[in-house]
């Protein structure tokens, strides 16, 4: 009996605290839900307020002006200016003059073309201007739109920690709700009842701040159509084109600057929001993790297939390739989704996941014919002597086979069909940008992706093949290129430190006060001592093979604050 009470006790001991930390989830939530409120314009309101006064005994009216938050669809740069009757006109003839202007130029552009091949020179320098002209024109929208989705960036992270608040508040609700009443924890259809009770709830609520949160959301576009003739037009022309290309996009690119830079230097960094990774960075880090999870574990079936499936015998492999881009990964997500909270999203990734790989266990059996030796008795009936003989007999026999099938699709071609063409154009922004979101600088001169052997998140452990979560990102370099520090800071360790070998720590503390190690291992040589202060770019170890590694390279770690964060997403790596 007093085991059962103990038992009891640890259970409600239990309970209560994940009753706490609930209770600072959404208390972490709700401020950070009002931080953004509070980072919405605000107009001010005329309200009436109704008074009494006691001397006079009669209730008597005042106007107030009150502070009241300006909604995302009223905001002045989702909305264009209305025209005055004046401006109708203005309009009407600015539109003429224009449409005037493109017919001209359109004509312009059309003789050119009729006598351009007479001339190298004529054509290079025609297809550059039609190049720059619509670099100039995609340059205007994307800054136009880079502005307002900054701008929306307050609504949208409010809608976010809303939603996120109202989910916790439920889970807070069903956490008292078994404290309170003990008999319901030993019950599971009134706790199922239970759950499901205040889920309903609370999920009008979940679903308006979703809605805001959707609302809130905006596209950026790209050139990416205009870049790809840029591409074609360099490798066809020699140095000509090129020399004139360069002049006149550089040329417009700073007319589109200076048609918008009002807009950019009043929203922030426009530009670099449109190029970002919207979501938090655990929900960036966990989406990769489940990713790679699952591909993890779809090997590990693969693998003990035998041993899973075992009684038959023959087994028949026929794997595809398993990876996918995590780069690509987090473009989409962030194109499609914006600022993505990885509970929402978690369902359509697992769809992704579902497309890219069928993993089949297919099982069939052979008839199969064998010469069998066997021995009979003779006996001759003349005489009675007997006698052993052998002799040869052709026998049928059931051979049983299983298939293990691995269906696979490149990553890409598995997302590109989900994405319409602003998302596509967003897509490719985010492609070349990396996110935007590093905090550790290139620990090479050059672009290391082509080298990565192992990224962060799930694998199967090179050495000990079983699930292995790697916290870092693996570099395969020559023994002895030099690595540079990634971030001004102190170095902290400088050791042999087991399985990561030779390995180097930097710290510095960031301008929001957070804290960001890098860490580098298996390293073949340390060149820089603890307690030394280095700079970005500063020389402070070489690659080497030391520790628990199977070739030379660099494994990278990115840490902040305790947490371990993707280097793919959060360090430069070109």
């Amino acid at each position: 009996m007093s085991g059962k009470l103990k038992f009891k006790d640890k259970e409600a001991a239990k309970l209560e605290h994940k009753i706490k930390e609930t209770e600072a989830k959404v208390d972490r939530y709700d401020k950070k839900r009002d931080k953004y409120k509070e980072k919405q314009p605000t107009r001010k309101k005329l309200a009436k307020k109704r008074l009494f006064d006691e001397d006079k005994s009669k209730a008597k009216t005042r106007l107030k002006f009150e502070k009241e938050t300006i909604p995302i669809n009223e905001a002045k740069w989702n909305n264009p200016k209305p025209k005055t009757v004046r401006g109708k006109v203005m309009q009407t003839g600015k539109s003429f003059v224009r449409s005037t202007h493109s017919a001209a130029v359109t004509q312009i552009h059309a003789k050119v073309y009729e006598v351009e091949h007479e001339n190298a020179g004529t054509q290079s320098a025609h297809r550059a201007e039609l190049i720059g002209e619509s670099v100039y024109r995609g340059g205007k929208m994307a800054v136009i739109s880079s502005y307002r989705f900054v701008r929306n960036t307050p609504y949208r992270r409010e809608a976010k920690f809303e939603a996120k608040s109202i989910k916790a508040r439920a889970k807070l609700e069903y956490q008292k709700a078994l404290r309170d009443d003990p008999n319901l924890r030993s019950n599971p259809i009134s706790r199922l009842w239970q759950k499901q009770s205040i889920k309903k709830q609370y999920a009008a609520a979940y679903k308006k701040a979703k809605k805001s949160g959707e609302t809130a959301k905006s596209t950026v576009t790209a050139t990416k159509k205009a870049g790809q003739v840029v591409v074609g037009l360099v490798r066809k022309n020699p140095v000509l084109l090129v020399k004139l290309g360069i002049l006149l996009l550089l040329v417009l690119a700073i007319m589109a600057l200076f048609t918008t830079c009002a807009a950019l230097f009043s929203g922030g960094s426009g530009f670099v929001g449109a190029t970002s990774y919207a979501a938090e960075e655990e929900d960036i880090n966990q989406a990769e993790l489940s990713y790679s999870e699952w591909e993890t574990d779809m090997l590990l079936e693969v693998k003990n297939a035998e041993t899973t499936h075992s009684g038959y015998d023959e087994y028949r492999y026929n794997i595809g390739a398993v990876g996918h881009s995590p780069l690509e990964l987090m473009a989409y997500l962030t194109a499609v989704y914006e600022d993505f909270i990885y509970s929402d999203i978690v369902g359509a990734l697992r769809e992704i996941f579902n497309e890219q790989y069928q993993l089949e266990f297919i099982s069939e059996i052979e008839i199969r014919t064998r010469t069998e030796t066997r021995t009979r008795t003779r006996t001759d009936p003349e005489t009675g002597e007997t006698w052993t003989e052998t002799y040869e007999v052709e026998v049928q026999y059931e051979w049983h086979i299983l298939n293990v099938i691995l269906t696979s699709q490149v990553f890409s071609s598995v997302i590109y069909p989900k994405m319409d063409d602003d998302q596509y154009e967003h897509f490719t922004l985010l492609m070349h940008s990396r996110g935007n979101r590093q905090y550790v600088g290139n620990p090479f001169g050059f672009d290391v992706l082509p080298y990565v052997t192992s990224y962060f998140g799930y694998r199967v452990h090179p050495i000990s093949g079983a699930k292995d979560y790697h916290k870092g990102l693996d570099i395969g370099l020559p023994e002895g290129t030099e690595i540079l520090a990634g971030i001004d800071g102190t170095i902290t360790s400088a050791a042999f430190d087991g399985g990561y070998g030779n390995c180097i720590v930097i710290k510095a503390t960031l301008n929001d006060g957070s804290v960001i190690e890098a860490k580098y291992a298996h390293c073949h040589t340390l060149l820089a001592s603890v307690g030394q202060n280095v700079k970005t770019g500063d020389i402070i170890a070489t690659v080497g093979n030391t520790g628990s590694s199977t070739g030379a390279h660099l494994h990278v770690e990115v840490i902040k604050d305790g947490v371990y964060l993707n280097p793919i997403y959060f360090m430069v790596t070109n």
